[in-house]
């Protein structure tokens, strides 16, 4: 008797350019399309729509508020039986209207993605900001228990769960690489080359870099922040004020543009909070020193032995500006060993880590 393959309908709201729409994507692709049959859904246009496998069905909403998107959700839900879909829904706000309206309104099976560090509603850039990620994380407190299972995908953010968010908890990590690379590390001449990748947003923390760079006349460098998004006039004027536009500047990120990792000699991650990072974990394949702010989340999984970079503890622009050239001063000398990462990195292979969430959607 041939039986039904289960539907999964993942649903991430802002599906734009990035991790977390890279992420599903990824994950989609190399799932058995004999055993399931994927629905995607978003707000507005999903950026990776033509990049996904034949036979993926789309329903991109018009509508501006999450809140108000549910309503079309449970309409899109009466297609489906209850017995053989499961609701994947991502990001912490959307999780916790999923668990209200998907889960205990309608019952289908739910599963929660967190893809950022409880971090990230510890830090507040207004008040407004911290009146709402002050409310998301007591709705998630409330909510998530009822969840049928919650993945985070780092092992920081699962230790910090356990503490604080009653739930059904499982690590799976974020598919970032395809396979293990370590190609030999670029040797640095007279200019140390330095790329970040990220959107231009608050939470990256650009300025930080910039202003770190702004502290440093003793060496030449030259460096990219490569990203799309609303504070790119904002950083370019920071950067003008500052009189480092030869030392730094901003491109446009695109399909091409990670070819640029393989430019440079040293990755830097300023982010105020990271869920996991996949732009350091392809930086670190493409054997790039990392220099990283304590940005909670995979970081630290990712950042596991001295030869792949440096947390900095010590939270100002100068410190981080001091082991840049300290890195340059010592030219390197760590070489990154591919039996060290080899084990650990096997966990962010795309293959492995979608086996894992292949067993929890059969057995879920």
């Amino acid at each position: 008797m041939k039986q039904n393959k289960i539907n999964l309908i993942f649903y991430l709201p802002n599906f734009s350019q990035g991790g977390a729409g890279k992420s599903i994507l990824q994950l989609c692709n190399l799932l058995n399309k004999n055993l399931f049959k994927i629905t995607i859904i978003s707000i507005g246009k999903c950026y990776y729509k033509n990049s996904f496998n034949e036979n993926v069905k789309f329903f991109q909403i018009p509508k501006k508020k999450i809140f108000f998107s549910f309503f079309d959700i449970m309409e899109i839900l009466k297609n489906y039986k209850k017995n053989n879909t499961i609701f994947i829904s991502n990001i912490n706000y959307t999780n916790t209207l999923s668990c209200l309206f998907i889960k205990l309104i309608l019952n289908y099976k739910l599963i929660l993605i967190e893809r950022t560090p409880l971090k990230e509603l510890e830090t507040f850039y207004n008040y407004k900001d911290l009146f709402k990620k002050k409310i998301i994380y007591h709705l998630m407190k409330f909510f998530y228990r009822f969840a049928d299972k919650v993945i985070v995908n780092s092992l920081y953010t699962k230790r910090i769960f356990e503490k604080k968010i009653k739930c059904n908890l499982k690590l799976i990590y974020s598919p970032s690489i395809d396979k293990i690379e370590l190609n030999k590390r670029n040797k640095i001449k007279d200019i140390l080359k330095i790329i970040t990748i990220g959107r231009l947003s608050h939470e990256k923390r650009h300025d930080f870099l910039i202003n770190a760079i702004s502290h440093i006349n003793n060496i030449k460098v030259k460096v990219i922040i490569l990203g799309n998004g609303p504070l790119k006039k904002k950083l370019n004027q920071i950067i003008k004020t500052k009189k480092i536009s030869k030392k730094i500047s901003i491109k446009s990120y695109n399909n091409k543009s990670s070819k640029l990792l393989n430019w440079s000699n040293l990755y830097i991650n300023t982010s105020d909070f990271e869920g996991f990072p996949n732009s350091v974990v392809e930086a670190v394949n493409k054997n790039k020193f990392i220099l990283s702010r304590n940005s909670g989340g995979g970081i630290n999984d990712i950042i596991f032995h001295s030869s792949i970079g440096k947390i900095i503890e010590k939270d100002r622009p100068e410190v981080l500006a001091k082991e840049i050239i300290n890195f340059f001063t010592n030219k390197n000398k760590k070489k990154i060993s591919k039996n060290i990462i080899s084990k650990k990195f096997s966990n962010f292979l795309a293959k492995n880590v979608t086996k894992e969430y292949n067993k929890i959607f059969l057995n879920l």
